[in-house]
């Protein structure tokens, strides 16, 4: 029991029996697969997949594949979906008011911005360049520039500073992204159904075509009306749900996922939307308590099995 050969020999046969139970459990059904970046503990970069699914009991399962080395890798998407799914509507919310904010400060607010600035300089006793004047970069005063400080000031830095923030939110949050957050909070059965939002839950589904062809988006969008007045109205199960993971469960316990199997689906669908949840960052922080300094040899063929 001591031999390393023999050791390595019931960790890999462990695994296979593991693998073959997660296999028996998953049962061909959807599935998705969660990958983030962690560090362990020689400072080296990996890489931890993690296997999502909804089981027959309408419970959300997360299960450790393997882990890889790779180079840094990050999501701020992964930190609002951390949030209760209350908070994805105002964070989306935000999100676009900030969009608008910089927009119109961009059209609007040079004017009352350089009032300002030209207040704390007089304040402080900063000499102020004249904006007719051409732009002297510190590099040669012979050469005269093409450009006023106007144009500098306006165009280079402040329109550029303002462009450069907006383009980051739009790399970030894309029009699928918000789609699809939005349409997950408006599944979110907290405060009975509070952000229930029938347009963003319809678009939601059209992102899975292969499920969701024009026959079945006319049967969901039915039963999202009938499944709506009866959680809300009819049974006082759903009243007290705190996420979307409950919400699975008790429409498996209640038989409703046959009674509405779209909406069920797509409530399904949106638990293995691959985003780190906090579960995923427990497995990934557990690396570094089995890769730890007396183990750091152990390669990633071994934590792989």
């Amino acid at each position: 029991m001591i031999c390393p050969t023999i050791q390595k020999d019931i960790v890999e046969a462990c695994a296979k029996e593991t693998t073959k139970a997660t296999i028996e459990d998953l049962d061909g059904d959807y599935f998705g697969i969660l990958v983030d970046e962690s560090k362990d503990v020689s400072h080296q970069e990996q890489m931890a997949l993690i296997l999502r699914y909804v089981n027959k009991s309408g419970m959300v399962i997360e299960r450790f594949l393997g882990i890889v080395h790779v180079l840094l890798l990050t999501n701020e998407l992964n930190k609002v979906l951390q949030k209760k799914d209350q908070d994805i509507v105002n964070a989306m919310g935000l999100l676009d008011l900030s969009k608008k904010r910089l927009q119109m400060m961009r059209e609007d607010e040079w004017d009352s911005m350089m009032d300002g600035v030209s207040l704390f300089c007089g304040k402080h006793g900063i000499s102020i360049p004249k904006m007719n004047e051409g732009y002297s970069n510190g590099k040669s005063k012979r050469k005269r520039s093409i450009i006023s400080y106007l144009h500098h000031f306006r165009v280079e830095v402040f329109y550029a500073v303002i462009d450069l923030a907006l383009q980051e939110l739009n790399n970030r949050f894309d029009v699928v992204t918000s789609d699809l957050l939005l349409g997950m909070a408006s599944l979110s059965p907290v405060d009975s159904f509070a952000n229930f939002h029938k347009d963003r839950i319809m678009k939601l589904a059209e992102y899975y075509p292969s499920e969701f062809g024009d026959k079945e988006l006319r049967e969901h969008n039915f039963q999202l009306d009938d499944f709506i007045v009866y959680a809300q109205k009819c049974d006082s199960k759903f009243l007290t749900l705190k996420g979307i993971k409950d919400l699975a469960r008790v429409m498996i316990e209640t038989k409703l996922d046959q009674t509405w199997s779209l909406v069920y689906l797509l409530v399904k669908l949106t638990l293995i939307i691959p985003v780190a949840t906090a579960s995923v960052k427990r497995a990934f922080s557990s690396m570094k308590y089995i890769k730890n300094d007396l183990c750091n040899r152990m390669d990633e063929d071994l934590l792989n099995i």
